[in-house]
């Protein structure tokens, strides 16, 4: 909780010691954790293999685990979960030891951290708030997952989608029922638009830009095939959150969804676009 706090807290921009403090306390959790495993080690030498085997399964066990923990509690309370694991361990290896107090502490712990966990999830009072040397903007939306930290930013007709704080693309608005020439024509320009403008109402596969798909739909395209990688944009903002929003953008019968990477679609595709 500390360490996480420390790393949080930092303002926007920051000197050496602040960096020196991000670097320690990302550090001391690793320093403490590799001090338990070879606490354990050293005093089960006669059992080393069994001791092993437990370390890597663990470690195997956690990297199965990161995947929906992100998805369920994001970032910050997937490390405060760490902590409860941790609390739990020590109070099995007290209640081993017959040390009554050490796994009543191990136990509220555990629970204080759980409640930690709730509470963060309601407050987000320990949460990213800076990113890349500026403050972020006031969110609509936000969300983990292993690829990446997703934030929706704006108000009404201007909407963006930022990826870990920087990487920045527009949603499209556009009311698909009732397109209006101003709207058309603002798809239809800029350098984008150069290949509808060559190929109007062609096949067309987009990676990775829900505006890239407004675009092609704009120009008459009828089987659009957008990649999108990250299932956080391509489900629960396109095809849930913001659906409204978006007017049904990833919903309408012109547009194919694939979430998966766009080099691997593109390498197993047999379509021509």
């Amino acid at each position: 909780m500390l360490s996480l706090w420390i790393i949080l807290s930092r303002p926007a921009v920051f000197g050496t010691i602040s960096w020196a403090a991000v670097y320690v306390a990302g550090a001391l959790p690793f320093v403490l954790a590799g001090a338990v495993i070879a606490s354990v080690i050293t005093e089960s030498v006669a059992h080393i293999d069994r001791a092993y085997f437990y370390d890597r399964a663990g470690a195997a066990a956690a990297c199965l685990l990161l995947y929906p923990f992100l998805n369920t509690f994001g970032g910050p309370n997937s490390m405060i979960s760490a902590g409860v694991f941790f609390a739990a361990a020590s109070a099995i290896w007290f209640h081993q030891a017959g040390q009554l107090r050490g796994r009543a502490i191990g136990v509220a712990a555990a629970l204080v951290l759980v409640l930690a966990m709730i509470a963060n999830g309601k407050t987000h009072a320990l949460d990213v708030h800076q990113a890349k040397g500026a403050v972020l903007p006031p969110e609509k939306f936000s969300a983990w997952n292993v690829f990446s930290r997703v934030g929706i930013t704006g108000e009404g007709t201007q909407l963006s989608l930022v990826t870990d704080g920087d990487a920045s693309t527009d949603i499209a608005v556009f009311d698909w029922e009732h397109l209006s020439e101003r709207d058309h024509g603002k798809l239809a320009h800029g350098g984008p638009a150069l290949p509808h403008a060559l190929r109007p109402g062609a096949k067309t596969l987009i990676l990775s830009n829900s505006y890239e798909v407004a675009r092609a739909l704009s120009a008459g395209s009828k089987n659009i095939s957008a990649v999108e990688t990250n299932p956080i944009i391509a489900n629960k903002i396109l095809r849930q959150r913001f659906k409204q929003e978006s007017h049904g953008l990833y919903l309408r019968p012109e547009v194919r969804v694939f979430v998966e990477s766009g080099r691997s679609f593109v390498r197993r595709s047999h379509e021509k676009y």
